[in-house]
């Protein structure tokens, strides 16, 4: 009987040490789970944050081409404006010289 009652106690003791091993795997897991969650918020709001500036940035690029193509309509314009301008001056000049 006492013989029954150590092999319990040695159990016992095992299954303690055992427990106690698996609080400190699930400590080390918990501890790994919480940083892996701190460094996914904190990619996720950096990357947040570069979604915002390359929208910011597209708007901006947007109203630059926007503006060059007023740009470039305007200077064409005025070079077609000042083509005729001259061709009148110079059909004038040349009706000028036939009277």
């Amino acid at each position: 009987m006492q013989e029954d009652i150590q092999k319990i106690y040695a159990k016992l003791v095992n299954l303690e040490s055992e427990v106690l091993n698996l609080r400190k795997g699930y400590i080390i897991v918990n501890k790994r789970y919480a940083d892996a969650l701190s460094n996914l918020k904190s990619l996720t709001s950096s990357a947040l944050e570069a979604a915002k500036r390359t929208g910011f940035a597209a708007e901006k690029a947007l109203l630059a081409a926007k503006n060059s193509a007023k740009a470039a309509k305007l200077a064409a314009s005025k070079e077609v404006i000042d083509a005729a301008e001259c061709l009148m001056q110079q059909q004038s000049q040349h009706a000028a010289l036939e009277k």
